[in-house]
């Protein structure tokens, strides 16, 4: 087996409603195809009891650079998120999670 480098990537979805479990989020990650989905953290929002931000941490190695992965790359390059279908016509904005100064 080849030890490839992985690279941790993290994203943020804003807003999430709270009906919706980690679980479902993984697998909706699950199957872009981009990488290992280490964790998942939920925080609530401070002025919002129905929805709550997630931040989705994975593990992408260099070698897989599919045709999901190049379209989100581009994607945050221009637009700064991406849209993630998860029930049509329901979708997320998915940003790149950066740390509280950067934002």
């Amino acid at each position: 087996m080849l030890n490839y480098k992985m690279y941790t990537h993290e994203f943020c979805i804003p807003r999430v409603k709270n009906s919706y479990s980690n679980k479902y989020i993984e697998h909706v990650f699950a199957k872009l195809g981009i990488g290992k989905i280490e964790k998942v953290i939920c925080l609530p929002l401070k002025h919002d009891d129905t929805c709550k931000r997630i931040i989705i941490k994975m593990n992408v190695t260099p070698i897989q650079q599919t045709e999901t992965l190049l379209y989100i790359a581009d994607e945050i390059a221009n637009n700064k998120y991406f849209k993630l279908v998860h029930g049509f016509p329901d979708y997320w904005r998915v940003y790149v999670n950066l740390p509280q100064t950067r934002r």
